[in-house]
């Protein structure tokens, strides 16, 4: 059984190579008995028509575990492969760790989220793998983690191209899409998050990898149409002006309230219209929104960005 920490993503961002293998090969090891289990129950407890079903999915499951052991051992022998899924592992640790009052929390993988990225993971070792025609569907219930499961692999993508290209691999890496404007800037917020850890790791991090996370920001954009986001530099004008003047009457807004770094508001809650309070500043060919607070890393400005004429301009690294 493995430790209640072993799949500590703080854990798994510091792991060497050795460790890394062995943690995640004692992780599918459970897996790989589990199914063994399955294929002795078929064959003693299920009527004949039943084990029909009982083998296709028996067989699914050894795919799945032939995927994930070969995401494993490419995690050991690729140091690119590795790096970007060490690295995205900390940037899921650093946004799980924030909170407005400063109290760090620790993150552990669930089990399903682990064994769903590293599943996909197998995928992304090259242009070859029979995977790259299998849509894999993460179907678990509300609030069980499969928005962590999905940002992990976001963050890994994000790293490893600009592990391979620096600057060259800049603008937009993964494009998402909801059904629902609601949930939509629900995820846009949390989503936020982790692309501050993001880039908040390439600056501390560029360095160390000798530059080559390059020096072009990871960003954030959300495009959801004018009924919710000012579409232009215009439209950011007038829609700033509306909310200084009459929040509550206010028809768009600019979907980022409080920073998604440290949790100051940087539209005021509390009724003070003066100009210092505000970190969102428009101007007729640009748009920034700053953090307010001085202490913030973030308070040159977030990488964050709603309007459409700024999306346009500088495509962002993650869009929703």
């Amino acid at each position: 059984v493995l430790g209640n920490d072993s799949l500590n993503a703080q854990k798994i961002s510091n792991y060497d190579s050795d460790s890394l293998n062995k943690v995640l090969n004692d992780f599918l090891e459970i897996y790989i008995k589990w199914v063994r289990n399955l294929s002795f129950k078929k064959d003693n407890d299920l009527s004949d028509e039943e084990k029909k079903f009982a083998e296709f999915n028996i067989k699914k499951c050894n795919q799945v575990i032939k995927r994930i052991k070969s995401s494993i051992d490419f995690l050991k022998s690729d140091s690119d492969f590795r790096n970007a899924f060490q690295l995205a592992n900390q940037a899921i640790h650093e946004q799980n760790s924030w909170s407005k009052n400063s109290e760090y929390a620790s993150f552990n993988w669930r089990p399903f989220q682990m064994a769903f990225i590293l599943l996909v993971l197998e995928s992304f070792i090259d242009n070859k793998r029979e995977s790259k025609s299998i849509v894999d569907l993460l179907w678990f219930p509300t609030g069980g983690g499969k928005t962590e499961a999905y940002l992990g692999l976001v963050a890994y993508q994000i790293v490893l191209r600009r592990l391979n290209g620096g600057d060259l691999s800049a603008g937009t890496t993964v494009i998402t899409r909801y059904t629902l404007r609601l949930l939509t800037s629900q995820q846009f917020q949390r989503s936020s998050t982790l692309i501050c850890a993001l880039e908040w790791l390439r600056r501390n991090k560029t360095e160390e990898l000798n530059h080559r996370l390059g020096q072009e920001q990871i960003t954030i954009g959300l495009w959801v149409g004018e009924n919710s986001t000012p579409n232009s530099y215009q439209g950011a004008i007038k829609a700033l002006k509306s909310l200084r003047d009459n929040p509550e009457e206010a028809d768009v807004s600019f979907q980022v309230e409080f920073c998604p770094w440290c949790g100051t508001d940087i539209v005021p809650a509390d009724g003070n219209q003066n100009q210092t309070h505000w970190g969102i500043i428009v101007s007729n060919n640009a748009v920034k929104i700053a953090c307010v607070n001085p202490d913030c890393d973030f308070k040159g400005g977030l990488p964050v960005n709603v309007v459409d004429d700024e999306l346009y301009k500088n495509p962002p690294t993650f869009l929703l």
